[in-house]
């Protein structure tokens, strides 16, 4: 199967030959695909501790390549659980790229909970209330002003963290509530730990948002709050989030 142009096809066969050559003592093992919203790789369970990741074209190589790099070196040191890899495999059986097994998390994404949840109807009263700026030329300025509200927000001054930089729901794992593993490590970088706030726009519901902000780190400068009856962009307290999360995952001097 296939979802872009020049991707090679892969399957649960292909993975059975790459085992045979590579992985003998797994080659009987049972396999089963699965489903979720990816679409740089499939993913094939192995067994019932195991699972197959096999990217589908060469930048999605490139990404699980940082991604096994990396895997090793966080797995003890972060409090929220990270597959372990198993074995690194190379091209092999007809099939051009490196691949791997990890160890297999339980648990389910949070795709589920976002797409049955509050959040959409939200994206969707947000799209509405855009398209209907955007036909009243007068309220254009607004759109216009708000775009300059984030460019003048105060650029972050503290010094580069690790990012896991694709904090999307399906790579969140979840069980009864609570977070049970952090998937997908293949775009991990240094920088701005704003970028790490995607959660907090498409996972939480939007009452939760205040949750977030009570985490700013104590002696992070704070604006006063807006005249009442209105409501206006807080960047630093928002960045003050941001470097809270951003000192969980560490410093990339500490890694």
């Amino acid at each position: 199967m296939t979802l872009h142009d020049g991707d090679t096809p892969v399957d649960a066969d292909q993975l059975r030959r790459l085992l045979e050559e590579q992985r003998p003592d797994l080659a009987d093992a049972p396999l089963q695909v699965v489903e979720g919203p990816g679409t740089d790789h499939v993913l094939v369970r192995v067994g019932d501790d195991l699972v197959a990741r096999l990217p589908r074209n060469a930048p999605a190589a490139v990404s699980l390549g940082t991604e096994l790099r990396w895997l090793p070196r966080l797995v003890d040191r972060l409090t929220l659980p990270l597959p372990r890899v198993e074995h690194e495999g190379v091209p092999g059986a007809g099939y051009p790229f490196v691949w791997a097994l990890l160890g297999w998390l339980d648990g389910h994404d949070l795709c589920a909970v976002v797409l049955d949840g509050p959040v959409p109807r939200t994206w969707a009263a947000g799209a509405d209330g855009v398209l209907t700026a955007l036909a009243d030329r007068h309220r254009v300025r607004l759109l216009r002003r708000a775009l300059d509200l984030g460019r003048e927000a105060a650029p972050f001054a503290g010094p580069p963290v690790l990012l896991h930089a694709d904090l999307i729901p399906g790579n969140l794992l979840h069980r009864e509530g609570r977070l049970t593993g952090l998937l997908d490590l293949g775009a991990l970088t240094t920088g701005d730990p704003a970028w790490d706030l995607t959660p907090a726009w498409c996972s939480t519901r939007p009452g939760d948002l205040a949750l977030h902000a009570a985490a700013a780190p104590p002696g992070r400068p704070r604006r006063p709050g807006p005249p009442a009856g209105r409501r206006r962009p807080q960047p630093r307290l928002t960045r003050g989030l941001a470097a809270r999360y951003g000192e969980t995952l560490g410093s990339p001097s500490s890694q």
